[in-house]
């Protein structure tokens, strides 16, 4: 019980140390983010999570040695989302999108992105890596909507309105499985364990700074990774919705405002719904030595977000044309280009600067084969095949 005697008008010259009384209970029983599974459980976000989780998602997972989760068939095997998500992508510019799921209409949506992005040009093993964070995401949406529809009648087809959204995200951060399974998509900034570096480590930042969207709605006129990816695709729905100044805004996984509601609502409707993404909708790469901007407005940005310029470039033809001389905005002439790549299927030729693609290409590849991140590449080789790079870790 506090007494007078411990309060004072000046500040003590000695404090004696304090210890709580339940210091030692907590210390002992404190979340460790980095335990590996054992017994196929394994300490999540919010508690005992299973190393399996399969029936509510739409995919089935599996915790790897680390705790971090993969998709698997029935044999237990890693599954390549990369046909998933481009027949979905087919269908949806075919018009024929129409019956396709919220989580489906995603991956479509998602497949779009990474082809009008530098992510088409790099190691298939490192989209590999980035379908897997967005899949995590997007199937604790898909069993949040599952969920919501079996307790609260909620249309699973129907899109978002501002109540429904809430209830979404209440489901999922109030289950300790599905919230473990987006934050591991997402990604946390300075994560605990490696399991949780997901889109925000991997591929939101150094990937891609020059391809814009130019489409409708929610970030127009800006970074096509950076920011639609990010609120127009995965989504915050794993982060709290808070009041702020009299509105209701959607946070960030490091608790920054990042939208209104009704701007996260919108924007998450139109990759789940009703919107198809198309070349169209993508601008800003260097073509025929100019830059594409597209002039844009977005109501709200996340405080202190990266803009880094990793130098891609694309354009025609692949195998004529030398490197034209820098522009001004570009970045200095140390970072050297590679020689021209052609990537077949968007048409059109990519080059990385070296300094650039070594630390981001080469850190998420690294931490995909086990290697510690902060090693270098021995070397980038250029190629001349639909998947652009090749890269060789140090070994």
């Amino acid at each position: 019980m506090l007494q007078a005697a411990d309060f004072a008008t000046t500040v003590p010259t000695s404090t004696p140390p304090y210890v709580p009384l339940y210091h030692a209970l907590v210390k002992a029983s404190r979340i460790d983010a980095t335990a590996a599974p054992v017994g196929g459980t394994m300490q999540g976000l919010l508690g005992a999570v299973s190393t399996t989780i399969a029936g509510i998602t739409p995919h089935a997972w599996q915790a790897d040695a680390s705790g971090q989760f993969h998709p698997v068939d029935s044999a237990g095997r890693i599954v390549d989302l990369a046909p998933e998500w481009q027949g979905y992508a087919a269908l949806m510019l075919a018009g024929k999108g129409a019956g396709l799921t919220a989580v489906q209409r995603l991956e479509g949506n998602a497949e779009t992105i990474f082809q009008h992005t530098a992510i088409a040009a790099l190691d298939p093993r490192l989209q590999s890596i980035y379908r897997e964070d967005a899949q995590r995401e997007f199937d604790a949406l898909g069993a949040a909507l599952t969920l919501d529809f079996q307790r609260y009648g909620i249309d699973p087809r129907a899109p978002f309105t501002p109540q429904t959204y809430l209830t979404l995200e209440r489901t999922i951060q109030s289950d300790a499985t599905l919230l473990e399974l987006a934050v591991q998509g997402h990604g946390l900034n300075s994560p605990p364990a490696a399991r949780y570096r997901g889109y925000t480590n991997d591929f939101q930042h150094n990937v891609d700074a020059t391809t814009r969207y130019v489409g409708p709605g929610l970030n127009r006129g800006h970074n096509a990774l950076t920011d639609l990816f990010d609120d127009n695709v995965i989504s915050h729905v794993c982060f709290p919705t808070v009041w702020h100044d009299g509105s209701l805004v959607q946070l960030n996984q490091n608790a920054n405002l990042e939208d209104t509601l009704d701007e996260a609502v919108d924007a998450l409707n139109y990759s789940a719904f009703s919107g198809v993404y198309t070349w169209q909708d993508f601008a800003g790469s260097r073509v025929s030595g100019t830059l594409a901007d597209t002039a844009g407005t977005r109501s709200s940005r996340s405080p202190g977000s990266m803009r880094i310029s990793t130098g891609i470039c694309r354009t025609p033809p692949c195998s004529t044309r030398p490197p034209r001389r820098r522009q001004a905005t570009e970045p200095a002439a140390g970072n050297s280009c590679l020689p021209w790549l052609p990537d077949t299927r968007l048409g059109q030729c990519v080059r990385r600067h070296r300094q650039a693609a070594t630390r981001a290409v080469c850190s998420s590849l690294a931490h995909a084969v086990g290697r510690s991140s902060a090693r270098p590449c021995r070397r980038i080789s250029a190629q001349s095949s639909a998947v652009g790079l090749a890269i060789v870790p140090n070994t």
